[in-house]
C-alpha cells in the first residue's frame, strides 16, 4: 500500500499566513499522533498509544501530518480503509483550529483517495458539523447523516 505523499511531503501556506509541512504519517510518528489525540479526546482514553498505532499501519490506512515550525506536530489526518470506501479521522491541535487546517487536509486526502479507489468517505462523531461545514467551503459533494452524527463525502 502507497503512502499518500512520498519523500519528504510539502509546505503550505494557511489562510492566516502560517506554514505548515504536509507529509506521509509513518509508525515512527506514533507518539506524535497519540499526543495530537489526547489533546482532541474530550476525555481521557485509555489504549490511545496502541490505538495510533494501529492507525498508522500501513495495512490499514493512510495519513497525513502537519507540522508547524520545529517540526512540531500540529494535526493529523487519516483514511482507514474499508473496500472501496474509507472513514476519515482529523485530529487538530486546539490551538490550531479555525486557522484552515481542515481546508488544506481534506482536499489533500479525497484528492489521493480516488488514485487508491476509495469511492465514497465517511466521517462520525462530534467533528461531523466541522467536516461538513469545510465539505461545502470546499464545493466537494457531501451528504450529512440524518441523526447529524456524522457526514458521507463521495468523489
Amino acid at each position: 500500500m502507497r503512502n499518500l505523499l512520498s519523500g519528504s511531503g510539502r509546505r503550505v501556506w494557511l489562510p492566516g499566513g502560517e506554514r505548515v509541512a504536509l507529509r506521509a504519517a509513518r509508525a515512527r510518528d506514533r507518539a506524535a499522533v497519540s499526543a495530537l489525540y489526547a489533546l482532541c479526546a474530550p476525555q481521557p482514553q485509555p489504549g490511545r498509544h496502541a490505538a495510533c498505532a494501529w492507525l498508522l499501519s500501513p495495512r490499514m490506512g493512510r495519513g497525513l501530518l502537519a507540522e508547524a515550525a520545529g517540526r512540531r506536530p500540529v494535526a493529523w489526518a487519516g483514511l482507514l480503509s474499508d473496500g472501496t470506501g474509507a472513514e476519515l479521522l482529523l485530529l487538530i491541535a486546539p490551538a490550531w483550529w479555525r486557522r484552515g487546517l481542515a481546508g488544506v487536509l481534506l482536499p489533500e486526502l479525497l484528492g489521493r483517495a480516488g488514485r487508491f479507489g476509495i469511492a465514497e468517505v465517511w466521517a462520525h462523531g462530534a467533528s461531523g458539523d466541522a467536516l461538513e461545514a469545510a465539505a461545502r467551503r470546499l464545493a466537494l459533494p457531501v451528504t450529512a447523516d440524518a441523526d447529524r452524527t456524522g457526514v458521507t463525502l463521495r468523489g
